[in-house]
């Protein structure tokens, strides 16, 4: 739940854009600053048992096509083009020395499925891609 939370929030980020800075929502800054406790249903536990076997076996793939793969946490990826759409990907996954290798597999595991996407990250700062697809450092 904690690995989770940034994702959670980035899934409220339209709502979040929207509220007023003045008046801002009540309900949103409580499902935001308020963490709650982990979630204790089995379906949950299962999956967060599961989550090093499934980035385990995704690389095993991975390295069987590509010699030189690195893995690492990865921070929150904000799109210029629709700001509305966020995510905080749970690992990401660099291609090194490879120049045909276009971008990087953002790996995320959600509650309801699983999402393998191209994009460029880094895992220590908030990256802000721009329409020609180049990345902008957000400090």
């Amino acid at each position: 739940h904690e690995h989770r939370w940034g994702y959670l929030t980035a899934l409220k980020i339209c709502a979040i854009c929207k509220t007023s800075v003045a008046k801002p929502s009540r309900s949103i800054l409580i499902k935001i600053l308020c963490k709650g406790t982990v979630p204790n249903t089995e379906p949950v536990q299962w999956g967060r048992k599961q989550d090093r076997k499934a980035l385990a076996a995704y690389m095993e793939v991975s390295h069987a096509k590509h010699d030189l793969l690195e893995e690492s946490k990865c921070g929150l990826f904000i799109s210029s083009v629709a700001p509305h759409v966020s995510a905080f990907a749970d690992v990401i996954v660099l291609y090194m020395l490879w120049a045909w290798c276009v971008g990087n597999d953002f790996v995320s595991w959600t509650p309801v499925d699983t999402y393998i996407k191209r994009i460029f990250c880094d895992a220590k700062f908030v990256l802000v891609m721009v329409p020609n697809c180049m990345l902008s450092l957000v400090m």
